[in-house]
């Protein structure tokens, strides 16, 4: 018999009566939970949206008043609504957090909007209290035009906009997840009368809480237009303002309904709040337009202390706590639902859960015994055992697993021997090409001792034959016979040069690294030292700026300096008072070096050729050289870990730039045989 049949003998018995029911009641039971955990961070997430929101309208308000009429209570109060936005936004990151331990998705852009709103708030404060600042130093008109064209349009674009994007995500997704809750909690057969009324009283509570929301939206959104037209007079405010007060008002509406049916669920305090809400939106709304009034009479004090004394009055201290209270209490609300669904009938579950494991236990009893085994092959497999084997010799699906689980492995075990051979394999040709390398870099020192010796040995004789030439004509030679020694002997004394260069480049090459601490500026001092002792009617300003100090290979690093200070020495005789600067500087987290002169320069459509061996920018007759020297400074830089480029203009100088250690030089290990391995 299979295990198939087995199962479904048993499934048969038992599934309708126990399994389907008691999987059902858990999982609807669970569900519940994490839907009601998932909802409390989404209206904590919205609640601290609106707080921070009027914490940075009221700031907004401040800053208005003080810039209008100086009141020293303004200062205050700026700073109390500074603390109530970051409070608040405490709330809001937190929410984020917590939904996104949820598997929440979209939180990390979330948290990001957060964060870089925040960010931007910090920098409004900053720039708020410097306008503060000005107002003080008696510079009020300067600021209110500041505020006007920087402050304000900054507020509105870079902080209140990401906000109110926030706001309505938010609400959508308070939306989802209470709709959610309700449709789950809806599934539970054990719901009793009481947790039927908590979930009306959570759902009154939601929609009191939106509608709260809503209110202070539209109210802050009343004020700051009200701010703005107090600072600066604009055409078209009275309609502004009607269209704001309808808006307000049909979200007034909206919420002495919610607060209606809060009262109804048994609220003892939501007609209350409602009736003291109305009464203070109305006043508020009166002072408004009669601080409208009063501005376009020319009374724009009176209008900023009318808004900074009553309408304060009604807004912070019989509005907004009745409307953040609600807040509070919608979102205390939705932690009641949790006792709704959570245990109820946990002990019916259990009693039929028993019997249902008493039934399966001895068909599940075998088919555990070939799962252990099965995990024990797997295991083994995991730890590199494939060598074990599972048994299967039974007649069922687990037997024709335990087959095909012995195929698998053995198909395994012939992979890891092909991929062991094929890496035995990839090392040896790794150690093979390095062993080449090495080998070319030996014939390339060989060759340079060679040059070194077979070439030098014909120029010194060359240049003795010319002398004993000389010796013999005792200056009775022809004046074409002394352009003859002369042109041998610089073409001796440049063959001879061109040697040294290449023998240099070969040592920047092949020349194996000894790391050490290496002061650049010593040596620099030192280059420039013997170059204006071989030239000493040049004036040369030699500067040293930056920490020269580095870790390298000290007769290397020395060539490279040489090589570079010598350029500039050079292509700087042009120059009757000439400046060379060796310096570095710090960008990011790297170091780069520098030589920089004011001499001749170089055209830059030629500046991929710099650094090419025996490749020069300036006629020969001009500026005297090998070629080779800005190759071998590359190859030595190269060797460091670092790179090389230049910058610079024709007859107006040229820098010369390079960094070190920006990448690990390979080390390379010889290849284990089979035997070691």
């Amino acid at each position: 018999m299979t295990i198939k049949r087995k199962v479904q003998i048993v499934i048969i018995l038992i599934a309708i009566h126990v399994a389907v029911f008691v999987g059902y009641l858990f999982h609807s039971s669970a569900q519940v939970h994490t839907r009601v955990r998932h909802l409390i961070p989404a209206v904590e997430y919205l609640r601290g949206i609106a707080l921070a929101r009027a914490g940075m309208i009221q700031q907004m308000k401040e800053v208005v008043d003080y810039l209008a009429i100086s009141d020293p209570a303004a200062r205050d109060e700026f700073r109390k609504g500074g603390q109530l936005a970051d409070e608040s936004f405490a709330v809001w990151i937190d929410a984020i957090k917590a939904q996104r331990a949820l598997g929440v998705a979209g939180e990390d852009d979330d948290l990001e909007l957060v964060q870089e709103v925040q960010t931007r708030y910090a920098s409004w404060v900053r720039t708020a209290e410097w306008f503060f600042e000005l107002q003080d130093s008696g510079r009020g008109a300067e600021a209110m035009a500041l505020f006007r064209d920087r402050l304000e349009p900054y507020f509105d674009r870079e902080v209140l906009l990401p906000v109110d994007k926030a706001l309505d995500d938010g609400a959508e997704e308070v939306h989802v997840a209470f709709h959610d809750l309700l449709m789950t909690v809806g599934r539970i057969p054990w719901m009793s009368a009481e947790g039927i009324r908590n979930i009306e009283r959570g759902e009154a509570a939601l929609d009191g809480f939106l509608a709260a929301n809503h209110l202070l939206f539209e109210v802050t959104g009343q004020l700051k237009e009200l701010m703005k037209y107090l600072l600066n007079q604009r055409q078209g405010v009275n309609a502004d303002l009607s269209r704001l007060d309808w808006q307000a008002g049909h979200a007034l509406e909206n919420f002495r309904q919610q607060m209606w049916s809060l009262a109804r669920q048994g609220d003892p305090t939501a007609l209350k709040d409602a009736e003291t809400v109305t009464h203070s939106f109305q006043e508020l709304t009166g002072l408004m337009h009669q601080a409208v009034a009063l501005k376009k009479a020319g009374r724009g004090h009176e209008a900023v202390a009318l808004a900074n004394s009553r309408m304060e009055a009604v807004l912070y201290k019989t509005l907004m706590p009745i409307i953040s209270r609600s807040l509070d209490s919608g979102s205390a609300q939705m932690l009641t639902l949790t006792a709704a669904a959570r245990w109820q009938g946990v002990l019916a579950v259990s009693l039929f859960l028993v019997i249902a494991v008493s039934l399966i236990l001895g068909t599940s009893r075998s088919v555990l015994r070939a799962l252990d085994s099965l995990m024990a092959g797997t295991s083994a497999i995991a730890e590199g055992d494939f060598s074990h084997r599972l048994d299967g010799r039974r007649s069922d699906e687990l037997g024709a697993l335990a087959v095909s689980f012995n195929t698998m492995v053995e198909r395994l075990q012939k992979s890891r021997r092909d991929l062991d051979s094929f890496a035995r394999l990839l090392e040896q040709r790794v150690y093979d090409r390095t062993v080449q390398l090495e080998e070319a870099n030996e014939d390339l020192r060989q060759f340079s001792s060679s040059l070194s010796h077979d070439i030098r040995t014909p120029l010194s004789s060359i240049t003795g034959y010319v002398q004993l030439a000389r010796a013999e004509c005792d200056g009775n030679e022809s004046e074409l016979l002394t352009e003859l020694f002369t042109a041998i002997e610089l073409a001796a004394a440049r063959m001879n040069a061109l040697v040294d260069a290449q023998l240099a480049l070969a040592r920047a090459t092949c020349k194996e690294l000894n790391l050490e601490q290496v002061d650049l500026a010593e040596i620099g001092h030192t280059v420039i030292d013997n170059l204006q002792f071989a030239e000493p009617q040049r004036k040369v300003s030699f500067q040293v700026t930056g920490d020269l100090t580095v870790d390298g290979d000290m007769d290397l690093l020395g060539l490279a300096v040489e090589n570079l200070l010598s350029n500039a020495w050079k292509y700087t005789a042009i120059r009757d008072e000439a400046v060379i600067e060796f310096g570095s500087r710090d960008e990011g987290d790297r170091r780069i070096y520098f030589v920089r002169d004011n001499g001749a320069g170089f055209d830059t459509e030629e500046i991929n050729r710099l650094f090419r061996p025996f490749s020069r920018l300036h006629a020969a007759e001009q500026f005297p050289g090998t070629g080779v020297g800005l190759a071998t400074v590359a190859r030595v830089i190269r060797r460091h870990g670092g790179r090389t480029w230049a910058d610079g203009a024709v007859d107006r100088g040229a820098t010369f730039f390079f960094t070190l250690n920006e990448t690990p030089l390979p080390v390379v290990v010889p290849p284990q045989t089979e035997e070691s391995a």
